[in-house]
């Protein structure tokens, strides 16, 4: 659903939110995923009025979304930081990052994880500008330039029938065992009326 931005508070002193002009009438509901017409990840929404709705950016120290390197897979931890940019944490020190690349979301809650994210998988988030890596360490970090234009957006859309949660296995057809023709008739058991009960007198006993 497309929506349009009518209140920005972008500054690093309260939350980073964006304001628009949907809200429950239309059946907008809180933690649905919201991305620009370009399908880069904007946030999810926070909270929601008759006729408007918040949105959390994804570059809000509060919002944790994980996300992989669009190239060679390695997964980490998302956070925002002051000043608008992003950080990827806890990548394996052992995967590849290189300065550059398009980083996207993972869909899972955790890194190779049977939890789907709240984030649908694919959603572009931005582009790594550097990357912190120790030998000594068993993890690496990178800072990521969102690629949604988070200040200056007019228009969003709002994904509404995405699901996160556990994946659960379709349904398995079990095929019905085929009855096994008898050879000996069936006869049908004989049954036997039984007596009528003798009708019920409604004098009192004398």
């Amino acid at each position: 659903m497309i929506a349009r931005v009518v209140v920005r508070d972008i500054t690093d002193v309260r939350r980073k939110t964006l304001v628009v002009n949907r809200g429950s009438a239309d059946g907008i509901s809180v933690g649905q995923v919201v991305m620009d017409a370009g399908g880069a990840l904007v946030g999810r929404i926070l909270w929601v009025q008759t006729y408007n709705a918040g949105i959390l950016l994804v570059n809000d120290s509060a919002s944790v979304v994980v996300g992989q390197e669009a190239k060679s897979g390695a997964a980490g931890t998302i956070r925002g930081q002051i000043g608008g940019l992003l950080e990827m944490s806890y990548v394996d020190a052992a995967e590849t990052l290189t300065k550059g690349e398009a980083v996207v979301t993972s869909g899972m809650v955790l890194p190779s994880a049977n939890v789907r994210s709240p984030y649908p998988p694919g959603l572009l988030i931005g582009t790594i500008i550097s990357i912190s890596s120790d030998p000594n360490q068993v993890v690496q970090s990178a800072i990521i330039r969102p690629a949604a234009d988070l200040e200056g957006a007019n228009f969003v859309l709002i994904i509404m029938s995405y699901q996160g949660g556990f994946y659960t296995p379709g349904p398995t057809a079990t095929p019905s065992p085929s009855p096994t023709p008898s050879s000996t008739p069936t006869t049908e058991p004989t049954t036997t009326p039984a007596p009528t009960p003798p009708p019920i007198s409604t004098k009192p006993p004398t």
